[in-house]
């Protein structure tokens, strides 16, 4: 009954006429299968497999995932999750999607909480996670004159951020617990820094201002050279921290 209105606002299209629809853009999809999940309650993820969990669920997880952080229940179900039989994309999405939240800045603190239990085994996944999703080739690259095997490898290891305000958003959560990152993770910090560098190492800004600023201190930390100071990155390459 509701379908000739639906029509007429544009949010769903005949694939043909009288038989099948389509929503006429993904954002109305991610709403509709977003309140799918929610009154799915604590059996959402069973939704998922389900339906076959394509990854275009990714975004809609992300969604749920920001609306219940920063409460207790995201942690919850961050901790719920991984004990299941999913595939981890979408253990991925729930953990990385409040980085995608304007409120991630001022309710950091919950993430923090998490992430830094058992010496940062979730900031690893975090950090490993999102440079793998949220890097797009350097266009740069790709509009050069390289011979084009050489042109794609170059344009992935100078990939850029995707998504500009979320890569701001996890290095200043990076840098304002810097002390507390532990050893082993700092080449995994590295190249998240190193991400932002490529795209913005020629343009003044505040964010590679603050991460080159912690680059620095590492750097004189190891050039100083007491010997507790080398011993703790020796201790990174064994695996401890």
């Amino acid at each position: 009954e509701q379908i000739p209105d639906l029509v007429s606002d544009g949010i769903l299209k005949f694939v043909v006429p009288g038989v099948s629809l389509r929503f006429a853009h993904d954002i109305f999809f991610e709403w509709a299968f977003f309140q799918t999940l929610v009154d799915c309650a604590d059996d959402w993820p069973d939704e998922l497999v389900e339906a076959g969990q394509p990854p275009a669920f990714a975004r809609v997880v992300e969604l749920f995932s920001q609306s219940l952080f920063p409460s207790e229940k995201w942690a919850i179900t961050l901790g719920n999750l991984s004990t299941q039989q999913i595939r981890s994309q979408w253990i991925r999405a729930w953990l990385l999607g409040p980085i995608g939240s304007t409120v991630f800045p001022n309710e950091a603190k919950a993430y923090e909480d998490v992430v830094f239990v058992n010496e940062g085994a979730w900031l690893y996944k975090a950090l490993v996670w999102f440079q793998a999703e949220r890097t797009t080739p350097n266009p740069v690259v790709i509009g050069g004159d390289l011979p084009p095997e050489t042109r794609i490898r170059m344009a992935d290891s100078l990939g850029w951020p995707s998504d500009v305000e979320s890569w701001a958003r996890l290095i200043w959560f990076l840098v304002e617990r810097i002390d507390r990152v532990p050893i082993r993770l700092q080449p995994q910090v590295m190249a998240v820094f190193t991400v932002w560098q490529n795209m913005f190492a020629d343009m003044k800004n505040p964010v590679s201002d603050v991460l080159l600023t912690v680059v620095g201190r590492w750097l004189s930390n190891l050039g100083d050279g007491p010997d507790d100071s080398i011993s703790r990155w020796r201790r990174r390459q064994d695996g401890s921290s």
